[in-house]
């Protein structure tokens, strides 16, 4: 079959999770209580986090199709329940940062988004096996890597 070769991590690329930093912090001092704004943070914090720590463990390394198919399917899982479940902590921290008497997030919205992890893993692992289907085709198919 083929094989797979991660990139080095680039310099610049880590101003991204600094970047990132920065809008949580931005974010955390707003007064929102949307869950859509905290579930996209907390899928990006989950995506930078586990996309830097592969590419950190794994870069300038052959590996082989079973390694990079498996494991491109495994992050996709990963990611989605470190989804959840980053969001369900950004929000707790967010109510206790702003201290109020009644919480931008109560304890049952908390919870909701924990019960909520199972089907992002599911759906992170149908994304991840899609991604891992794509960069097959592309690698078995020459004329659209022009």
């Amino acid at each position: 079959m083929t094989s797979l070769v991660l990139p080095r991590l680039k310099t610049k690329a880590r101003f991204l999770m600094i970047g990132y930093g920065l809008i949580l912090l931005i974010w955390m001092s707003l007064e929102d209580r949307g869950t859509l704004t905290v579930s996209l943070l907390g899928t990006g914090a989950a995506i930078i986090y586990i996309g830097f720590w592969l590419i950190n463990r794994y870069s300038d390394r052959e590996l082989d199709f079973h390694l990079w198919f498996t494991g491109i399917v495994l992050s996709g899982t990963v990611i989605g329940a470190a989804s959840a479940f980053t969001a369900a902590m950004l929000m707790f921290f967010k109510s206790g940062w702003h201290g109020h008497l009644y919480p931008d997030y109560p304890p049952q919205l908390i919870a909701s988004m924990l019960s909520r992890m199972p089907v992002w893993a599911i759906s992170g692992t149908l994304i991840g096996l899609f991604c891992a289907i794509v960069i097959l085709l592309r690698q078995s198919n020459p004329q659209t890597q022009q």
